[in-house]
C-alpha cells in the first residue's frame, strides 16, 4: 500500500512540475505592433445606409473589442500614433430559407464596412479594407417577433463585425 501511495505522490509531483512550467504559450504583447498601431485613435464611424444607429453600434463595438483585447491603447487623436475611419457601406437584410408559400423565414444580416487605418500626422495608409459581419434570425409568429430577432440579429452582426476588424489590424500589422 505504500509503494502505491509514493508512486501516486511522485506522478502528481511531476504533473505539478509539468504544469507549473507551462506549454510555451505566451500572447502576443502590444511590442509586436508598430509603434503608430500601439496608440490608436478610433473616429467616430460614419454611416452611408438608410438603416439608422449603425453607425454608433458599429463603433461602440469596436471600442469594446478593442479594449477587450488589450494590446492598443485607445487615445485621443492629439497623442495618437494611428487613427482608424470607418464608414457603414452597406446593411443587407436578405431571406435565406422560404416556406411553402414563398414567403422569407430566415434571414442573413450583413453589415458592410471600409475601413481605413492611417498612421502619424501624415496620414501614411497602413491599411485599407472591406469587411463584413453577419448573422441569420428566424421569423417570429408576429411582426413584433420577427422584429425583434432582427434588431438581435444586428447586434449580433455588429459584433462579429467589429471582432473582424481587430482581427485585420492586429494580424496584418
Amino acid at each position: 500500500m505504500r509503494a502505491t501511495g509514493g508512486v501516486i505522490w511522485v506522478l502528481g509531483l511531476g504533473l505539478w512540475i509539468i504544469a507549473g512550467t507551462g506549454c510555451g504559450y505566451t500572447p502576443l504583447s502590444t511590442t509586436s505592433l508598430p509603434p503608430e498601431v500601439q496608440r490608436l485613435h478610433v473616429d467616430p464611424v460614419k454611416n452611408d445606409t438608410l438603416r439608422p444607429g449603425l453607425e454608433g453600434a458599429v463603433t461602440a463595438a469596436m471600442l469594446r473589442q478593442l479594449r477587450q483585447d488589450g494590446r492598443i491603447q485607445l487615445v485621443s487623436s492629439e497623442s495618437a500614433g494611428g487613427v482608424l475611419t470607418a464608414r457603414v457601406t452597406a446593411y443587407e437584410n436578405l431571406p435565406i430559407t422560404f416556406t411553402a408559400f414563398d414567403v422569407g423565414s430566415r434571414y442573413r444580416v450583413r453589415v458592410w464596412l471600409s475601413l481605413q487605418l492611417t498612421a502619424g500626422a501624415q496620414g501614411k495608409p497602413l491599411l485599407e479594407e472591406r469587411v463584413a459581419g453577419e448573422a441569420y434570425y428566424n421569423t417570429g409568429a408576429s411582426v413584433v417577433l420577427t422584429r425583434t430577432a432582427e434588431e438581435d440579429a444586428i447586434q449580433r452582426a455588429v459584433r462579429d463585425l467589429a471582432a473582424q476588424v481587430v482581427a485585420r489590424i492586429l494580424d496584418n500589422l
